[in-house]
């Protein structure tokens, strides 16, 4: 006989052998249990996994795109010359001074800048930058700015000063229809986004 089947038929190494059969099927009964939970768990992780990695990837791809489409410079000075802004001249000493006080010149291309009281707007633009250096613009031209405040980057930048120099353009034509008014009974003053024929 083999040497094996006289172990296997010991009375000590028996009772091993039904003890060992004994353990798998209690953990057969757990693994039955764990494969009816593992399937709907796995695919609800995958699911979670799934949106996170969709949103992320929308996120970097909308910062990506708005880092590589800036405004045009020409969109920025229409919008703003439009809410009462106004290019300074060439001679004027405040737009010199105005000038001296802005970052160096190695702005990524879409960068705002605003001064303190809002009252100055700047704009980088490397791909239309030419030697006047940024496009400055002003509301109240007569006082230089004492300082600039980054306004922001981009689309988001530039939706950041619209909002506020929309709300001071509001404020200003409140007072200039009450003035007027006050001035001249029965006739309003007219706005400057109707059209007319």
């Amino acid at each position: 006989m083999d040497h094996t089947h006289l172990l296997s038929r010991s009375p000590v190494l028996g009772g091993l052998k039904a003890r060992i059969f004994r353990l798998p099927n209690v953990d057969s009964k757990l693994l039955q249990r764990w494969s009816r939970i593992s399937g709907p768990l796995l695919i609800v992780t995958a699911v979670l996994l799934g949106a996170i990695a969709h949103r992320s990837s929308q996120q970097s791809a909308i910062k990506v795109w708005e880092e590589e489409h800036a405004p045009a410079a020409a969109l920025v000075q229409a919008t703003l010359l439009s809410q009462g802004f106004r290019t300074p001249e060439n001679s004027n000493s405040h737009r010199r001074k105005a000038l001296r006080l802005l970052p160096p010149g190695l702005e990524t291309s879409g960068t705002l800048w605003a001064s303190a009281n809002r009252s100055w707007i700047a704009y980088f633009d490397i791909s239309e930058i030419n030697s006047a250096g940024p496009l400055l613009l002003c509301s109240d031209c007569k006082t230089a700015p004492t300082g600039w405040v980054p306004a922001g980057q981009g689309w988001k930048g530039f939706e950041e000063v619209l909002r506020e120099t929309n709300g001071r353009a509001r404020q200003g034509e409140k007072q200039a229809r009450k003035s007027s008014a006050a001035r001249k009974p029965g006739i309003s003053p007219l706005d400057s986004r109707e059209i007319r024929y």
